[in-house]
């Protein structure tokens, strides 16, 4: 058996409804992903939960509540520009595969 490999995706999403908007934060931890701001997330998916948590969230979303699942890479993530306080991304990418994000 193979090794999935996870991957970093960046998780943001325009929820106008608080109740909505509580459901995907609370979606997005269970599946160990970071809040980094407000409706922002980050963390390793392996290809199996980036399914999983798409088809929980289409469950979730609806009318003009929007949530996007952007994949990168350390090197395109070394070149965000974070003007004022940021977050570690050494913190996300220096994660062990075994560790629980």
């Amino acid at each position: 058996m193979s090794k999935d490999k996870r991957i970093v995706y960046y998780v943001a999403y325009d929820i106008t409804e608080d109740e909505t908007r509580g459901k995907v934060a609370l979606t997005l931890k269970k599946y160990g992903m970071d809040r980094i701001q407000k409706s922002l997330f980050c963390g390793r998916l392996n290809s199996q939960s980036v399914k999983d948590l798409a088809e929980e969230l289409t469950g979730t979303i609806k009318g003009k509540n929007s949530v996007y699942l952007i994949p990168t890479t350390k090197s395109l993530a070394d070149k965000i520009i974070i003007i004022g306080i940021g977050f570690d991304k050494d913190y996300i990418y220096d994660k062990k595969q075994g560790e629980v994000i």
